[in-house]
Parts: structure tokens; C-alpha cells; sequence
């Protein structure tokens, strides 16, 4: 259901509600989130948040910071059983009753694009991991996808606007 939905060009608006859906019926999850790299400010900034961290909505953190800097720098999934144990500046926004983190990097064309959060108030077993796993390089594909599209949308509006200007131009420039 997701690869299919996923499939047709859209925005990552329209993305990003599919996959935190998908994520939530197949290995069910108390919060999870999504956060994208701004490649101008080195940030990643939570753009779509559920469940019990719905809070961290356009919440951001450095890139290399934290649990986001482990995952970056390593681009493997980090799955964090001992949350308590760790800074609360190591995480985008607060836990919650939240027992259990996996953060996992969306990678799309050797690129890191960003990071899913998933978490849970008990643990995640290995199917889970090798699920979650699949699923975030469908999505970092499909959000690259997305982002590609939109700007060969925003460079035509672009040539078609300075087609427009170009004639509007010549017909003043040209003698009747």
C-alpha cells in the first residue's frame, strides 16, 4: 500500500502523513516524527510529528548533534532501549512516557535527506528494525521523488515567466 501510494508524483506534504501512517499500521508506534535537512542552515527541522510528539512540529536541531549526529555521521538506524539515560538536548523535542527510540536515517541517491523517529513506550524486536528499516528507504526515496519534481515545477513556472516577460518585451521593442 505504501510503494503504491508513494509511486505518483506529490508533495512531500502528501508524503510525509503516508508514511508516518504506513509506519503506525505495520509496526505501530506511540510517537513518531520526521525531520528533513535545510542543506542552507545545516539544521534538520521536524516537519511532520504524531502521536505522543506531536509537540515537535518545526522543532530543529543541529545535524550533528545528539542522537540526529550519531545517525548522520554513521548512516545506520540508532535504537535507543535506555532513553533516560541520555541529555534532553540529544532529542528534537521531549519523550513523553516514551520507553524506547529508534532514529533512522532516510538516505536517498548516497544523500542523507533527513531522519525518522519512532518510538515507543515498550521495545522494538528485530522484525520491527528490519521493517522500519525498509520502509525509511522507501520514503527518503519517495520525499527525493518529491523534492525533484517541485523544483522542475518551480524552474518552468520560472522559463515560462521569462518567456512571457521575453515576448512582452519584443513586441514593445518591435515596430508594427
Amino acid at each position: 500500500a505504501m510503494s503504491s501510494a508513494l509511486r505518483t508524483p506529490a508533495l512531500n506534504e502528501e508524503i510525509l502523513p503516508i508514511v508516518l501512517q504506513e509506519v503506525n499500521r505495520l509496526v505501530g508506534v506511540d510517537g513518531s516524527a520526521i525531520s528533513l535537512m535545510d542543506s542552507e542552515t545545516a539544521m534538520a527541522v521536524v516537519k511532520l510529528s504524531h502521536g505522543d510528539w506531536k509537540s515537535w512540529f518545526g522543532g530543529s536541531q543541529l545535524a550533528s548533534h545528539g542522537v540526529l549526529g550519531q545517525v548522520f555521521h554513521s548512516h545506520r538506524p540508532l535504537i535507543e532501549e535506555n532513553v533516560f539515560f541520555r541529555k534532553a538536548s540529544d532529542w528534537p523535542g521531549p519523550l513523553g512516557e516514551i520507553q524506547t527510540v529508534v532514529c533512522l536515517p532516510l538516505i536517498a541517491n548516497s544523500q542523507l535527506i533527513g531522519a525518522m523517529w519512532l518510538g515507543r513506550k515498550g521495545t522494538f524486536n528485530k522484525r520491527d528494525i528490519r521493517v522500519l528499516t525498509t520502509l525509511s528507504d522507501i520514503s527518503a526515496n519517495a520525499i527525493s521523488k518529491s523534492t525533484l519534481y517541485k523544483q522542475v515545477e518551480d524552474r518552468a513556472a520560472t522559463l515560462a515567466s521569462l518567456y512571457d516577460a521575453g515576448l512582452a518585451l519584443n513586441s514593445v521593442l518591435e515596430p508594427h
